[in-house]
């Protein structure tokens, strides 16, 4: 499997795990939980995880990332349909908090084994390279509902963007454009 794949599947939890969390909180709040509630299904999505994270690691180092990572992905499917399948309704808030724990601990085995796949698999002379676009794709990802265009040179993207900002108008939907550069200033130590 190629990094552009690993790091696919990296994006994919990623977006699975965010949405998850916002969409969780709503749907509690929409049911009059209260903020304390949601609040410990927050601590939920971390505290499981940070309990067997380094368990976890162990596994990953003695069996390869196959299985943590098809393990994860199966516990965030499970965690993402339990509430669907036991309603507010019916069961109160206890879905929506074992799911909380059962993404978050699916979403750690998975992001545990994409990084060392990556890890493993990119060139050592561009290990930080493939580190940053992992770490870009995470960012995608947790960025809500972005749209993200790159472009070889601004002249292009500023080309581009009113073409964009029509295209969204045109479904009926806002936008704002912002033209950056990628490469932007490099992180310095300062003494």
């Amino acid at each position: 499997m190629t990094l552009v794949r690993i790091i696919g599947i990296a994006v994919l939890a990623h977006m699975a795990f965010v949405s998850a969390r916002m969409t969780g909180s709503l749907y509690a709040l929409a049911n009059k939980a209260s903020t304390f509630t949601v609040g410990v299904m927050m601590a939920l999505f971390a505290l499981v995880p940070m309990l067997i994270a380094v368990r976890a690691g162990r596994w990953l180092d003695a069996v390869g990332a196959r299985r943590p990572t098809l393990t994860g992905i199966a516990l965030m499917l499970g965690g993402t349909l339990l509430p669907a399948a036991f309603p507010y309704e019916t069961a109160d808030v206890a879905p929506l908090l074992v799911a909380a724990a059962l993404i978050g601990t699916g979403q750690t085995l998975a992001m545990l084994s994409v990084q060392q796949v990556v890890g493993e698999r990119a060139d050592p002379n561009n290990r930080a390279a493939a580190f940053s676009w992992l770490a870009l794709g995470a960012s995608i990802s947790g960025g809500g509902p972005s749209v993200f265009a790159w472009f070889t040179e601004r002249g292009a993207a500023e080309r581009s963007a009113p073409s964009m900002q029509r295209a969204f108008g045109r479904a009926g939907l806002d936008s704002d454009v912002f033209i950056s550069p990628v490469e932007g200033p490099k992180a310095a130590v300062i003494e």
